[in-house]
């Protein structure tokens, strides 16, 4: 397997394939020579749907990585246990993991905030 990690720096969204299969989106928060730490790690689910025009297409959606443990747990991974070097997550995915997992709520549209 090939370990390149200088493309990750801590605070970046990444995604990393397990050797099982799961494909783990979570953020970064350490990088060691053998290992790599992620915070609020998701499993993220592909299924595929019909679109308006007949046509089928891929739909992902998060689920919790553990369901049993804290929201903000972070999680080391051993790069021996993974099928492929940690990577980052692409713009689109790292933007819905953010808004998912942010105490920052983004307005749906610009303009004035009326109480």
């Amino acid at each position: 397997m090939l370990i390149e990690n200088k493309a990750l720096s801590v605070n970046d969204i990444a995604t990393v394939r397990l050797v099982s299969g799961e494909e783990i989106v979570g953020r970064v928060t350490a990088i060691r020579d053998s290992s790599i730490t992620i915070t609020k790690p998701v499993h993220v689910l592909a299924r595929m749907v019909q679109q308006d025009d007949g046509s089928v297409g891929a739909q992902i959606q998060f689920a919790p990585f553990m369901y049993s443990v804290a929201e903000a747990a972070s999680f080391e991974f051993d790069f021996k246990k993974l099928a492929l070097a940690p990577i980052k997550t692409n713009t689109d995915v790292a933007t819905s993991y953010r808004a998912m997992t942010s105490d920052i709520v983004q307005p749906k549209a610009p303009g004035l905030l009326i109480p």
